[in-house]
């Protein structure tokens, strides 16, 4: 599969260790992103892990401040941090790292529970501009301020159509399977990259950041704010 390749390794962040993230980062993994939803224990309750935070609360900090500058917190907007999702993108600038933000989904196992109800539409638009008053100031943001703009309405929508994975980008799991989505079937091993062809989708049930990113307008803004982060 020819083109430029860039390598993102996605952890919760337990078994992370300064030896571990030095040899993903040597063997050429562009950004380990941590998946952190909370600014406080609430992300152990949320992962099952007694201590989680306590550990990334101190982990990450003293690895940016070693020079590991691919490390970055993702978080997924949803319905229970909706009211805290501005305190941890305050905490993440402190820690020194890049953080960016995906909009929840139910199609990994048909949740409803996280999604936004239409009640908190509006207030969801009122702390995304939050978010996107604070990322202009802390310049340490992967997301733009287009997509984040995007998050309410697809919670309003309910779907997007028109999804592209497999296109512009794959996901590789555990036991080294390929899939074009996280969400959708293995399509190939990772021993065999170079035959992998895409297959139709026709899902618009998420609005993940990956698509999310590649299918809004590339326009000034968005090219400035890259400059500038």
């Amino acid at each position: 599969m020819p083109g430029f390749r860039y390598i993102g390794l996605y952890t919760n962040g337990w078994l992370l260790s300064e030896d571990l993230l030095e040899q993903v980062t040597l063997a050429g993994v562009n950004q380990v992103q941590i998946s952190c939803n909370y600014p406080d224990e609430r992300q152990d309750t949320e992962r099952g892990l007694p201590g989680l935070f306590e550990k990334l609360n101190k982990f990450i900090p003293e690895m940016t401040k070693k020079g590991f500058d691919n490390i970055s917190i993702g978080t997924f907007l949803c319905d229970e941090n909706l009211d805290c999702v501005v305190d941890l993108a305050k905490l993440v600038k402190g820690w020194g790292c890049k953080h960016s933000f995906n909009s929840y989904s139910r199609l990994k196992n048909d949740n409803q529970v996280h999604v936004l109800p239409p009640n908190r539409i509006e207030k969801a638009r009122q702390v995304i501009e939050e978010l996107i008053a604070l990322k202009h100031v802390n310049r340490n943001s992967l997301t733009s301020d287009q997509y984040l703009r995007t998050i309410p309405t697809f919670f309003e929508e309910g779907s997007k159509p028109g999804c592209i994975a497999g296109d512009k980008f794959l996901y590789v799991d555990q036991q080294g399977y390929i899939k074009q989505c996280p969400e959708l079937p293995p399509i190939a091993h990772i021993s065999k990259l170079d035959d992998v062809q895409r297959q139709p989708v026709s899902c618009g049930l998420c609005w993940y950041a990956c698509r999310g990113e590649h299918q809004t307008k590339i326009d000034y803004g968005r090219v400035k704010e890259l400059l500038v982060t």
